[in-house]
């Protein structure tokens, strides 16, 4: 039994270590790369209602909380509140900009789409119905632990992770958007 248990601790130990080796590996490789928001995908707000989105010209970091089909979006827009402090920051930081984007399943965004105006959503989200933003940003991993990056005035990353989960991602977060 002591064997077993042994055993199992080590491979437990090196899984362990060789997740940890992979998402070193996977920031690393993340870091540096530009990402796009496709243009002319369906922004909401309940303020603005449905608009286009497009590139801001005036150059600026971007947060970007990305939803992939793979998630509840309906579940998600519940919690756009939790994303609270990101907006405020966004409001008081002329030289960053908050992107909140949701990839529903195609057979859904339809009725994505037309449920929006029953939440009361003040923060404009984009709705990718028909997926490209990881089409034209292949780079992203699958795994929705790193769907949440900060991107420089170039649109490359420079931080990944999700600053709302974590006091000292919050202060990383923070350093990088006054640098």
């Amino acid at each position: 039994m002591r064997i077993i248990v042994f055993i199992t601790a080590i491979a437990l130990l090196a899984y362990s270590c060789s997740g940890r080796k992979n998402i070193s590996e996977t920031l690393s490789s993340m870091i540096g790369q530009r990402v796009v928001i496709p243009e002319n995908v369906v922004t909401y707000s309940t303020e603005k209602g449905y608009g286009v989105f497009h590139t801001s010209s005036i150059p600026r970091k971007q947060f970007i909380y990305f939803f992939d089909s793979t998630a509840c979006s309906t579940c998600q827009l519940k919690h756009l509140f939790e994303l609270t402090p990101l907006f405020d920051k966004e409001k008081e930081d002329a030289t960053l900009n908050v992107s909140v984007v949701f990839s529903p399943q195609k057979k859904k965004a339809k009725l994505f789409l037309e449920e929006l105006p029953y939440y009361n959503i003040e923060h404009e989200i984009v709705v990718d119905s028909s997926a490209s933003f990881m089409r034209i940003n292949p780079f992203l991993p699958s795994e929705p632990m790193f769907h949440t990056f900060l991107l420089d005035e170039q649109g490359k990353i420079i931080m990944v992770g999700d600053p709302l989960q974590n006091p000292k991602m919050w202060q990383v977060f923070e350093k990088a958007c006054e640098e």
